[in-house]
C-alpha cells in the first residue's frame, strides 16, 4: 500500500482528522521540517486501532509525533504518516493516597510536574523542565536533575500499529522495557498511549 492508498483509506473512516502536507515545523520546538505526506489527529484509542488497521495492511513509514523536542525532519518532509495524539490522551488522574498518577501519553511533561505537585504528590518534579510529553519521556527514557522517566514509572500502555485487527494498548511493566539511558525497547510503530507514575504524598507548599 502506497502512503497515497493509507491516506485515501483513513479518510474514509476519519476524514476530519486527516491532513495532507502539514509542516512538521509546526509541531517541532525548533520549528524546522518540511511536509507530512498524511498527518493523522488520533482522539482516542478506537481511533488509534483503526489507524492501525490500515498500516498494518501494508506498512509505511510512521513518525509519532508528540511535543516535537526531540525531533528533526529535514526540509524536504517525511514521506509517510505523522501520527499526533490529542483528546482522550491528555487526560491526567493523580491519586494522592495511592501516590501514583495515570497520564496520557499527549500531556506535557511540564504539566504532569505542576499538577501532581499542587495536588500534594512529590517526586515528579524533574519532569518541569523537560519540554515533552509523557510518551516522548517513556519511549527515550527522558530525566533532568539527576533523575530518569525509568525511576519513576510504574507501567505503561503501548499499542502496536502492526498488530491491526487485534491492536490494543498492551500494559507493559517499567521492568520490560529495557531503560537505558535515553532508551528503551518501544519501536517506531508501537504507540505509547498512558502510563502509570509513582510518586510519594508530600505538602504541596513544599513540592
Amino acid at each position: 500500500m502506497t502512503i497515497e492508498a493509507v491516506a485515501t483509506a483513513l479518510e474514509a473512516r476519519m476524514a476530519p482528522a486527516i491532513t495532507r502536507g502539514a509542516k512538521v515545523a509546526d509541531f517541532t520546538t525548533y520549528r524546522v521540517g518540511g511536509p507530512l505526506a498524511v498527518l493523522v489527529r488520533v482522539s482516542d484509542e478506537d481511533e488509534l486501532r483503526a489507524v492501525a488497521e490500515v498500516v498494518a495492511s501494508d506498512p509505511v513509514p510512521v513518525l509519532v509525533i508528540g511535543r516535537g523536542s526531540n525531533l528533526l525532519v529535514a526540509e524536504g518532509g517525511f514521506a509517510g504518516l505523522g501520527v499526533v495524539l490529542e483528546g482522550a490522551f491528555e487526560q491526567l488522574d493523580v491519586d494522592r493516597d495511592a501516590g501514583t498518577v495515570r497520564a496520557g501519553s499527549a500531556v506535557a511533561l511540564p504539566v504532569l510536574a505542576r499538577r501532581t505537585a499542587a495536588a500534594g504528590l512529590g517526586g515528579l518534579e524533574f519532569f518541569v523542565g523537560i519540554p515533552g510529553s509523557v510518551g516522548g519521556a517513556v519511549r527515550m527514557n527522558a530525566g533532568g536533575h539527576g533523575r530518569e522517566t525509568a525511576e519513576v514509572l510504574r507501567c505503561a500502555w503501548v499499542l502496536d500499529l502492526l498488530a491491526g485487527e487485534r491492536a490494543g494498548a498492551d500494559a507493559r511493566p517499567a521492568a520490560t522495557l529495557d531503560f537505558g539511558y535515553r532508551h528503551s525497547n518501544i519501536g517506531p510503530t508501537s504507540v505509547v498511549t498512558g502510563a502509570e507514575l509513582a510518586g510519594a504524598p508530600d505538602d504541596p507548599k513544599v513540592c
